[in-house]
């Protein structure tokens, strides 16, 4: 089955909402319409991102599973941009971006 990437690059957190509880949060609205492999934060330029890499059937399918589970974690962190990602050849492609 095809592996996807959702990239999160998030700023401030909706209140109430501890800092530790973001990124497993993250995972579990994706695993709502995805099998969640993996995740994992990272700072990239100063930014913190949310990683989480899933399984989709195809190319619609895991699209649509990062874009439902985007808006469960809107409520969690502002989510200031996104980067939809499908493992290809040993390389990963960019479907979308927002």
């Amino acid at each position: 089955m095809p592996s996807y990437r959702l990239i999160l690059t998030v700023g401030a957190l909706a209140p109430g909402v501890q800092p530790e509880s973001v990124l497993p949060s993250a995972a579990e609205h994706l695993g709502v319409y995805a099998n969640v492999e993996s995740f994992d934060l990272r700072i990239s330029r100063g930014v913190p991102q949310l990683v989480l890499r899933y399984t989709g059937e195809d190319r619609a399918v895991a699209l649509d599973a990062a874009l439902r589970g985007l808006q469960g974690i809107r409520g969690l962190v502002e989510v200031t941009r996104y980067e939809v990602l499908q493992r290809v050849h040993g390389r990963w492609e960019a479907i979308t971006r927002g």
